[in-house]
């Protein structure tokens, strides 16, 4: 099975969109067609970004509540023990991309242009939401 770390950017966004490749995501991890690896901090920045303004207009306290509930559950979340520092332009990115490293991570989607630009941490690529829905697609196909 795929294990990924899905960026906040796409975190965030699948909950709150009503279709589209964020949403599909969200509902691909849903449906247990991959492994969602996560970290306390990546909760943490998600609730905080479902905080700001833009988002408190589109996505109620209680569908946040609730969707953080689900991701506690239902995720793996990963204790960082490999810390990545200075790769990204942002430390907070570094936070993300040790996620990816710590958890053995097969891929890191993100919509960040500055962590695609990086290309992969480890041995896995970063990649957009385009791209990991065609390698679910893919998965799937060779089962």
């Amino acid at each position: 099975m795929i294990r990924a770390v899905l960026d906040i950017n796409v975190l965030a966004g699948g909950f709150v969109a009503a279709s589209g490749p964020l949403h599909d995501a969200i509902e691909s991890w849903r449906e247990g067609r991959f492994e969602l690896l996560v970290s306390e901090y990546i909760l943490e920045a998600t609730e905080r970004v479902w905080r700001k303004a833009y988002w408190a207009a589109r996505f109620r306290v209680a569908e946040r509540n609730e969707a953080l509930r689900v991701l506690r559950r239902y995720s793996t979340i990963i204790e960082i023990t490999d810390p990545v520092s200075k790769v990204a332009t942002h430390a907070e990115d570094d936070l993300v991309l040790s996620v990816v490293v710590s958890g053995e991570a097969d891929l890191l989607v993100t919509g960040d242009k500055e962590l695609l630009a990086i290309g992969s941490i480890g041995k896995a690529p970063i990649i957009s939401i385009y791209a990991f829905m065609m390698v679910l697609r893919d998965a799937e196909r060779r089962l």
